[in-house]
Parts: structure tokens; sequence; C-alpha cells
């Protein structure tokens, strides 16, 4: 999926198993388009993981 801050929420939620918050998935979107890459299956597992736990914690 190509990571912009155009980005639906809800590709974005299948993408992370749906069970996501809109609050939570627009703090991983955010944060995914912080990142210099292009699309979500380029990011690292590693770091995929820590910004879906920060976005839960937020």
């Amino acid at each position: 999926m190509k990571i912009s801050d155009l980005m639906d929420l809800q590709q974005l939620n299948d993408r992370t198993g749906g069970e996501m918050t809109d609050d939570q998935l627009e703090t991983l979107r955010d944060l995914l388009t912080e990142t210099e890459y292009e699309n979500t299956e380029d990011v690292p597992e590693r770091e995929w993981l820590k910004m879906l736990d920060k976005a839960i914690e937020e």
C-alpha cells in the first residue's frame, strides 16, 4: 500500500488485522509518512511492529 497523507484508513486497518480504532490508524498513518518508505510492504517487520505498538499506546 502506498504511504501518503491520504492513505485510506480502512485499507490500512485491513493490513493491521482490522482491530485498530480510527485514532490509532491516524497515528499509524502519521508515523508511516514520517519514514522514508514508499509502501507499507517496504517497512521492515520490526519497525512495523514498533509503529503498531506506538499507535496503540497513544
